[in-house]
């Protein structure tokens, strides 16, 4: 729906939301905001990606990794699934995040299932620094794949926790 004043409802939406969420952050109420988020999508104010990604940004604030890390496989989801490129730096946060709740086969296989996407747009990349950004992205996704792992220890995918 648009609204012939303002432009696009649904964006106005998704301003007000991530605006929001972000206040509620701030004041120590990002559990608040998740839920609020998940409301949001189910009102249609929010598309399921979006929501998908703000809702991952929430819950790890709140610190409830398991959660983050749902959210931020179910926004790359929803980006397949409406057929949007997949941005690298998503895929390695949500492999990280799924790597810091303890799923280190589900972050491999995520890396796994979008490196071939990312060299793809890389090839077909005209702008050598966008290009260089993509196979930089694809290098720490490969990285992260190659990283040994010992007995009774964590692994830790090369991207940090927001801090």
């Amino acid at each position: 729906m648009k609204d012939e004043e303002t432009g696009d409802d649904e964006e106005d939406w998704v301003r007000f939301h991530a605006l929001w969420t972000q206040l509620r952050v701030f004041t120590g109420r990002a559990a608040e905001a998740a839920a609020s988020l998940l409301e949001a999508e189910a009102r249609g104010q929010l598309p399921a990606e979006t929501a998908a990604r703000l809702r991952s940004d929430a819950l790890e604030e709140a610190d409830d990794l398991p959660g983050a890390a749902a959210e931020a496989v179910r926004a790359l989801d929803a980006a397949r699934e409406a057929s949007e490129p997949l941005d690298p730096e998503e895929v390695l946060r949500a492999a990280a995040l799924l790597s810091a709740a303890g799923d280190d086969a589900a972050a491999d296989a995520q890396l796994t299932a979008a490196l071939p996407a990312i060299d793809a747009l890389a090839a077909e990349e005209p702008d050598p620094e966008e290009r260089k950004g993509l196979e930089e992205a694809a290098a720490r996704m490969r990285a992260a794949l190659e990283e040994p792992r010992k007995d009774g220890q964590e692994r830790l995918v090369p991207l940090g926790r927001k801090r």
